[in-house]
């Protein structure tokens, strides 16, 4: 679960309507499938918050041969 808090910009001059939520949030991802979570990155970068889940061993494509 990812939560924050948007703080509201200071505006300057005449404001007509305002389109972006301020205060508290939450935001909950169910994953499908099984995930390796010592693997698990974060970064934010300029307000982007980029995180990487890799998948558990089970889930992971391998290839079988045929002879």
């Amino acid at each position: 679960m990812v939560t924050g808090h948007r703080k509201e910009t200071e505006r300057v001059g005449i404001i007509r309507r305002r389109t972006r939520a301020v205060g508290e949030f939450a935001y909950d991802v169910l994953l499908p499938g099984e995930v390796d979570d010592s693997g698990v990155e974060a970064h934010l970068d300029r307000g982007v918050l980029t995180i990487i889940v890799p998948k558990g061993a089970s889930e992971r494509r391998r290839r079988i041969e045929l002879t």
